[in-house]
């Protein structure tokens, strides 16, 4: 039997991990003739494409079981689709408005546990990749 607590880790994790810019590279690529988008720009964006489907997928997947289908699949576009950026937490009242069975609190079992493996503290979650971009498009 799959417990709650492992179907939402599973499911922000689907969530959080795929390509954590996927939907503005895509709006990034169709934003302009594609004469004008980089060769870079298009290959992030297939890879995006790619991304968004299989997050999609496992969400409505983890979701079905709790909601109807087409709720899942909206609420999955709407987890996908840009509105946050990957690092953004959901607060229990916004997962709340979204449609999500919240339930606050942790038992002190699971802080007891969380206490052995600290993780260092971060000033943003958001990094970018040291790449060169081009000036000009090649012919």
């Amino acid at each position: 039997m799959v417990r709650t607590a492992d179907v939402w880790l599973a499911f922000i994790w689907l969530t959080t991990a795929a390509f954590c810019c996927s939907d503005f590279i895509v709006r990034a690529r169709d934003s302009k003739p594609v004469e004008h988008v980089f060769d870079l720009t298009l290959v992030l964006a297939d890879v995006s494409e790619k991304a968004l489907a299989q997050v999609k997928r496992g969400a409505v997947e983890l979701l079905t079981p709790r909601m109807e289908q087409k709720a899942a699949e909206d609420l999955a576009a709407k987890l996908a689709g840009g509105q946050w950026t990957h690092d953004y937490a959901l607060t229990a009242e916004e997962a709340r408005t979204l449609g999500l069975p919240v339930k606050v609190g942790m038992p002190l079992e699971v802080l007891d546990l969380m206490k052995l493996y600290p993780q260092p503290v971060q000033q943003s979650g958001v990094e970018f990749l040291p790449i060169d971009m081009p000036t000009k498009r090649r012919a």
